[in-house]
């Protein structure tokens, strides 16, 4: 989420505000604590979130498959580079890999489906609705799987 555990809870930095440090999203808004601290906004407050353009352009500078503004306030992941972290899987395809085994498949199609279902939410939704039809559905699903598929 951005923030040391010392400073999550220390109340260190982010206007005092004491956060779970094995929680990324403490107020569970769909927004990193830590972007929210950097933004101005309140972790510990689901009402207070930045305004989505307050994370970065809307563009795809890396080519990644995720926005800028999503890599920032949601992934923590450097919208410059294809693969923040260096290992053998691009950021785009950890992001769509739910269960973090580096590949986009039916484990993870069934994972977002059983959570989210046809949903809207704001964090998921521009990642996953291929078809941009407002919900996550089974043809997303299919078409996120053949986009990222194996690292």
């Amino acid at each position: 989420d951005a923030r040391t555990d010392a400073d999550e809870t220390g109340g260190i930095g982010c206007g005092g505000a004491v956060t779970d440090p094995m929680d990324a999203d403490s107020d569970g808004d769909n927004y990193l604590d830590g972007a929210e601290c950097a933004l101005g906004t309140n972790p510990n407050d689901l009402s207070s979130k930045p305004l989505l353009a307050a994370c970065g352009p809307t563009s795809d500078t890396d080519g990644d498959g995720i926005t800028d503004a999503r890599e920032i306030c949601h992934y923590n992941t450097d919208p410059n580079v294809v693969n923040t972290d260096g290992d053998a899987c691009s950021d785009g395809k950890e992001v769509a890999s739910i269960n973090a085994d580096t590949t986009v498949n039916a484990v993870d199609l069934s994972q977002v489906a059983q959570s989210f279902g046809p949903w809207t939410g704001p964090n998921y939704i521009a990642d996953f609705d291929i078809t941009k039809d407002g919900n996550i559905n089974a043809t997303d699903l299919s078409q996120v799987a053949q986009r990222f598929g194996a690292c």
